[in-house]
């Protein structure tokens, strides 16, 4: 009796059943490729501005003297603007904390090598773990930030007994 109630049920009004069945299934492909759109959107544009590096650069206010049009630097501070090391930490205390994925400092030498070349040497923190004055650990450096360097052999490390350098291919080569 059922079977035939089933039979009478999809041979009668079978247009209208296929046009539901076919509304469900339009309707719920849509809810998918939007979920999945959602959700995928957010994770490849944190891709793509992870890959430009850095979006906030923040420097210490000095006085400046801007000369136009001029190649040297004649402003006599130009050398005296530098954060403390020791307040780096408090970025992660800032109402953006949670937007500061990574931070490092930089510190830019000149020196020379023992051939006698001239070479610029930036100082900065690989990896380092921070304890940042609300308690929490954060570890940063520019091995999570650079994510595109291609480095042949290991990372140095923040913490090594001995310092360590990252040199680029053509003086290593030298």
């Amino acid at each position: 009796m059922f079977v035939t109630m089933v039979n009478r049920s999809l041979a009668k009004g079978w247009r209208k059943k296929a046009l539901a069945v076919l509304t469900v299934a339009l309707g719920t492909s849509l809810a998918v490729a939007t979920l999945n759109i959602a959700l995928d959107v957010g994770d490849k544009v944190n891709r793509e501005l992870k890959s430009y590096g850095a979006n906030i650069l923040v420097t210490p206010q000095v006085e400046n003297i801007p000369l136009d049009g001029v190649a040297i630097d004649y402003n006599p501070l130009s050398e005296q603007g530098y954060l403390p090391e020791a307040d780096l930490p408090k970025l992660k205390m800032i109402f953006w904390k949670h937007n500061i994925l990574g931070f490092a400092p930089y510190l830019n030498v000149r020196a020379e090598t023992p051939a006698g070349d001239a070479v610029d040497i930036a100082g900065t923190w690989f990896q380092k773990t921070l304890i940042i004055p609300t308690g929490e650990t954060v570890v940063t450096g520019v091995k999570d930030m650079k994510t595109w360097w291609q480095i042949e052999g290991n990372w140095p490390g923040d913490a090594d007994a001995r310092p360590s350098v990252l040199v680029g291919r053509t003086l290593a080569q030298k």
